[in-house]
């Protein structure tokens, strides 16, 4: 059975408190990203997230350049993946990605059972492309319209 997630965004400069709902909520400049462990960040952050049951799914980015954006985590559950959540937080992150013209890099860091290939291969199906920065090899998506 497929796990169907709503999601819903949603952006603000300052926020006194989050509630956390089953279904993605999205928020920036320095507030709680993750309930779960009342993490703050600074000025300039990024978060996307889904509650399942009592675990989250999230991808967090953090700016590495006035128009670069590093991600810095990616993270289904194990009990959860291969049922499309990923997919959705990559695409919901691409969206707000287009929209804010900033490009995306993304360092590929097997972590548990998910192997390396595996990684690059869900880089390129998001519209990742493999370059070269300070020796280190990463993948760029650039904003939608372009190259």
């Amino acid at each position: 059975m497929k796990l169907l997630v709503k999601f819903s965004l949603f952006l603000a400069s300052s926020l006194t408190h989050i509630l956390l709902v089953p279904w993605v909520t999205t928020y920036f400049n320095g507030k709680e990203c993750n309930p779960m462990f009342k993490k703050t960040e600074g000025p300039n952050y990024f978060c996307i997230f889904t509650k399942l049951d009592r675990q989250l799914a999230q991808v967090e980015l953090t700016p590495i350049e006035k128009t670069d954006w590093l991600i810095t985590r990616l993270f289904v559950p194990s009990g959860y993946r291969n049922q499309g959540i990923a997919t959705k937080l990559m695409q919901e992150l691409t969206n707000w990605a287009d929209e804010k013209g900033v490009a995306l890099i993304a360092e590929i860091n097997p972590y548990g059972d998910l192997g390396r290939e595996e990684l690059i291969e869900f880089s390129l199906k998001h519209g990742f492309r493999q370059e070269t920065r300070e020796n280190n090899i990463v993948f760029k998506r650039a904003p939608s319209g372009i190259g």
